[in-house]
């Protein structure tokens, strides 16, 4: 089994939001405040997704935060209005758009700083994957937004083409209904050989209720530097994870084991298919510990781990997958 290194510890890694809104669209907070909001506590990259509207600007309120260029969007059912979701609740696809840093000397963003993006009639899974084909070829990586949210099936997912990653983790989701997490939907398509990593995200809308929205998704991003390129091509190389809190210091196989670090946890879930992997505690008589060294199964088509700390808050790894390492 080869060696491989997924999170490497001795590079930084960099905290971001991928998700939040605005005054622009359907957020309680200016552009302005959105961005001091998140300088303030210390993240290094954001992208202010508003629906349908591009963003693609320099603020002086970010300071050392980079703003990503992008946006969120999503297909109209029967071609109606901006936020109208059809008869069959939230049943919708949402996307987020990062456009890749990398390429803006010989491929710029194909919409300028708040542009209106055209929304498209939903026609059925066809549809979805035209536009996410659409959206790769104008440069942007596409992630997909809160599948439990938009009551997307299982299914549904796996006929997804040109998604990188999903929202594992989608605080305002949790906020508003309890639907933050899509582990299930996650493990039906890796089990299943459909290659998709996850994000973390806020989503945010109101910012005065930071307990139940803000600050509460994230994603790691680990690239010897915190510019525009490095990030990408971290994002590119699926070197980064998801967190509602913990953090995943290093992660890496090593002489055919599994070997992390990580903040304080009190357990570490190991997900895994076809077979099974264990949960972890801390040692008898402790509260917590900080790291992991498990012998991989070669037989398993994935690993991922689920660090969960102190207060039940998670981090997810990306999934292992082992025939990598063969």
């Amino acid at each position: 089994m080869k060696d491989r290194i997924y999170i490497d510890g001795a590079l930084p890694q960099w905290k971001g939001n991928l998700h939040l809104h605005t005054t622009r669209s359907d957020g309680r907070a200016s552009p302005r405040e959105a961005i001091a909001y998140y300088r303030d506590a210390g993240y290094h990259f954001i992208m202010v997704s508003d629906h349908e509207l591009y963003w693609d600007q320099p603020m002086a309120e970010a300071g050392d935060m980079l703003l990503l260029a992008g946006s969120e969007v999503s297909l109209a059912p029967h071609g109606r209005g901006l936020h109208s979701i059809g008869d069959q609740r939230h049943k919708s696809l949402h996307l987020l758009l990062v456009y890749d840093e990398r390429l803006r000397s010989v491929q710029p963003p194909p919409w300028g700083h708040g542009q209106a993006i055209p929304r498209q009639a939903d026609t059925g899974i066809s549809a979805w994957n035209q536009l996410i084909a659409r959206h790769k070829s104008q440069g942007h990586f596409v992630f997909l937004c809160h599948p439990r949210w938009s009551r997307l099936l299982p299914e549904d997912l796996l006929a997804l083409e040109g998604c990188q990653a999903l929202e594992i983790w989608n605080h305002g989701c949790q906020a508003s209904e309890s639907v933050a997490e899509s582990g299930y939907e996650w493990d039906y398509c890796l089990s299943r050989g459909k290659r998709v990593l996850a994000i973390a995200t806020d989503d945010v809308h109101d910012y005065a209720d930071q307990a139940r929205q803000g600050r509460g998704g994230f994603t790691m991003v680990s690239a010897p530097e915190g510019d525009g390129p490095s990030l990408m091509d971290a994002l590119d190389s699926g070197r980064y994870y998801a967190s509602s809190g913990p953090l995943i210091q290093d992660l890496r196989v090593r002489d055919g084991r599994l070997v992390m670090r990580f903040s304080p946890a009190q357990e570490v879930r190991l997900v895994a298919a076809h077979g099974y992997a264990p949960t972890h505690y801390p040692p008898p008589g402790q509260a917590s510990f900080t790291s992991l060294d498990w012998p991989l199964d070669p037989g398993l088509l994935y690993v991922r781990a689920e660090v969960i700390g102190p207060t039940g808050r998670k981090a997810w790894s990306q999934p292992i997958f082992l025939d990598d390492l063969a």
